[in-house]
């Protein structure tokens, strides 16, 4: 519950600063970065930054960044299992290729949060689309622990602002299929 009034506190403050709003996803399912029922916000001001936000029962997070037509640099940082975490993202885009690199680092350990810097993750994510296909891979050192995901994805417009998808991943070391259900609204 804490994690969605901190959702909403930083969604009003960027109300306060022009931004509009752009985007909202709703899935439901696993992945790397979700988990059960998740919610992103996307907004955007009349140039060129951009304000982000990611919630569900465990975890919330910003990211606010300056974008451009080929990458996005990222600070973000937020709430995971009561311990605060923050780190640097930078997205890179070039026609059909996607990628992203993300490094974090938490205030204490998962549970007992204390202002005691560690290294909490980073993550590199690969994606290749093509005719609402995706195929996707991504390596994530979470606290020592390597993770391997190759993925899938599907996803059609409903119409035009709605669009529906379907994907899977494939948890490598769990030798375990995680899929998950989306539906994106753009404003």
């Amino acid at each position: 519950m804490k994690n969605i009034v901190v959702f909403f506190m930083f969604t009003a403050a960027a109300f306060g600063q022009d931004f509009k709003m752009s985007q909202i996803v709703v899935s439901s399912g696993e992945g790397a970065l979700t988990s059960g029922l998740d919610v992103y916000v996307e907004m955007r001001d009349t140039t060129f930054w951009k304000f982000s936000l990611q919630a569900n029962s465990e975890r919330a997070y910003f990211m606010y960044g300056y974008d451009t037509p080929y990458f996005t640099l990222y600070a973000s940082g937020g709430v995971f299992r009561n311990t605060p975490w923050f780190g640097p993202r930078i997205d890179f885009r070039f026609a059909f290729i996607e990628m992203f690199y993300w490094h974090a680092w938490q205030t204490g350990e998962l549970e007992y949060p204390k202002w005691d810097v560690r290294y909490q993750a980073s993550i590199t994510y690969a994606s290749a689309s093509w005719r609402g296909f995706k195929a996707s891979y991504l390596v994530m050192d979470f606290l020592g622990d390597w993770i391997h995901l190759p993925g899938c994805e599907y996803s059609t417009s409903i119409n035009e602002r709605v669009k529906f998808a379907l994907g899977m991943d494939y948890h490598v070391e769990k030798m375990k299929p995680l899929f998950r259900v989306e539906i994106r609204y753009k404003f």
